[in-house]
């Protein structure tokens, strides 16, 4: 590593993997194992020597200077190397230590006149910081702490930011990246692809599988998760992007109208990664809204959702499709929850669990256009298409639309859409497109654009329009269509009818 940043580490996490990836395995660690860890320095000092769980001193767990705090991991200075990489010993400390905590909080009084302190420092970027400020439950608003201004460090500058390694977001730094573009693809989990992998949905369904798709791990309608999660990785990696695995985009950073970067969160911290062009594959358009950008979702006034699902982890077993309840994703209760109640629902001795959330209707943007059913139903064409999808209509739930109230198309009618670009740029803001399950859509047309094959192609399509717009260095409404379209037929994305469609 060069340096001790976040992206040094990242950058060695890449590197370790691309060392130790065997094509037959079946199931490999999230992270690096670290044997050499940073000491903190305690409040009683490092003994002499480690005297084990039950006789360990706590105070030697307790950061120097720094009150009501706990570190509990090998950084800890109750020890000599290697006495805390065993989970044994790990989970006896933690279990003494939060013992030890709850005992002292009950003791203390609730705090009071609590803030976050100001830092300021010389800023290389004009803007403002874009966050959600709801809480975990959208629908209980939580009370705040005043935080008095101060400066975010700058952890990265690139032309293309991928916030989501995704079904559309690994696709999409792909692209940006072979476009030329300096490009960074952000994922939570430790794996790419999202529902075709750490979903289990390892099966095409219906979709378009021309194109970009064609090319995706060999083509092939089933896979096998840990190999097509690898054909991601090495695919952006050949592309000359770069990966950061457990990082979170959680907000954004805009100036004027245009967003400019992404507010990132690592566990080193909270930083700002600067970009030309920002594709939002979050699947739940999370920056666009943070951003403050309209969103369609349900409310009140409709309950309709479609079923969601989260699939045990078997080894020897790839494609696990479930639906059995419906999550709202912009609930981190909601979302807990299920990961906790899907461990109770399968059988004992399950091997693990899947680690995302099938979802298969969330928050969407509003969008310079909304796709409708009628659109689809009619095959309705544009001067700007950038995606093609087919499908029949899957919908995991009841519909809403009242055109549904006059027919309701049969599971055998398979139905051939066109996506314009209007539908991935957000209302009111530059600098951003959203791809996945955020676009602008009205939810009954979702059905039948997320098939796999096609959200991969539309991310595609994005991650090239990103790089041409960063290459510009002009907005994202001023994309050479053309010229999009143009590259999207030669490699089979869209048919040559594009090139002269008109609205119909």
């Amino acid at each position: 590593m060069k340096d001790g940043s976040w992206a040094s580490y990242a950058e060695a996490e890449q590197i370790a993997r691309d060392l130790t990836y065997h094509p037959n395995q079946e199931f490999a660690s999230d992270v690096l194992f670290d044997t050499v860890h940073p000491m903190i320095k305690s409040e009683r000092g490092k003994p002499d020597k480690w005297r084990g769980v039950e006789k360990a001193d706590l105070l030697s767990f307790r950061p120097r200077g720094v009150a009501r705090m706990y570190v509990v991991s090998a950084c800890a200075e109750a020890l000599h190397e290697g006495a805390l990489d065993r989970p044994s010993a790990l989970i006896g400390m933690g279990t003494r230590i939060g013992q030890a905590a709850a005992k002292e909080a009950k003791s203390l009084p609730s705090p009071k006149g609590v803030k976050v302190a100001g830092a300021k420092a010389a800023s290389v970027a004009s803007g403002d910081v874009k966050e959600s400020l709801v809480g975990v439950r959208p629908t209980m608003p939580l009370p705040t702490i005043p935080q008095e201004e101060r400066s975010i460090p700058v952890i990265g500058e690139y032309d293309v930011v991928v916030v989501g390694g995704g079904t559309s977001g690994a696709p999409a730094g792909i692209s940006a990246a072979r476009q030329g573009a300096k490009t960074l693809v952000i994922e939570y989990l430790y794996g790419l692809g999202g529902v075709g992998t750490h979903g289990a949905i390892s099966k095409y369904y219906h979709g378009y599988r021309g194109g970009f798709t064609r090319e995706v791990a060999g083509a092939l309608a089933s896979w096998n998760i840990e190999p097509k999660m690898e054909w991601w990785r090495s695919a952006l990696r050949q592309a000359g992007a770069d990966i950061w695995f457990g990082a979170m985009g959680c907000g954004a950073f805009v100036d004027r109208g245009v967003v400019t970067g992404v507010v990132v969160a690592t566990p080193q911290g909270r930083g700002i990664v600067l970009a030309k062009t920002v594709v939002d594959a979050t699947g739940n358009a999370d920056i666009a809204a943070a951003a403050g950008v309209s969103c369609l979702y349900t409310d009140e006034s409709d309950i309709a959702m479609q079923g969601t699902g989260l699939p045990p982890r078997e080894l020897g077993a790839s494609y696990t499709n479930t639906d059995f309840t419906i999550v709202d994703e912009t609930d981190i209760v909601d979302v807990s929850h299920v990961l906790v109640y899907t461990k109770d629902k399968y059988k004992p001795g399950t091997f693990d669990m899947g680690q995302l959330i099938d979802t298969r209707e969330r928050r969407r943007v509003l969008g310079d256009y909304t796709l409708t059913v009628a659109d689809e139903m009619t095959s309705r064409t544009y001067p700007d298409t950038v995606g093609l999808t087919m499908s029949n209509y899957d919908t995991h739930g009841y519909t809403v639309d009242p055109l549904f109230y006059i027919h309701h198309p049969s599971s055998r009618i398979e139905f051939r859409v066109y996506v314009p670009y209007r539908c991935i740029l957000p209302k009111g803001l530059d600098g951003l497109l959203v791809v996945g399950l955020g676009v602008s859509a009205h939810r009954d047309a979702i059905p039948l654009i997320r098939m796999q094959p096609d959200l991969q192609n539309l991310g595609y399509a994005a991650g090239v329009a990103a790089a041409m717009t960063s290459r510009g260095n002009y907005p994202t409404r001023s994309v050479n269509i053309r010229e999009l379209q143009k590259h999207l037929v030669e490699i089979g994305n869209l048919p040559p009818t594009v090139l002269t469609d008109e609205d119909s």
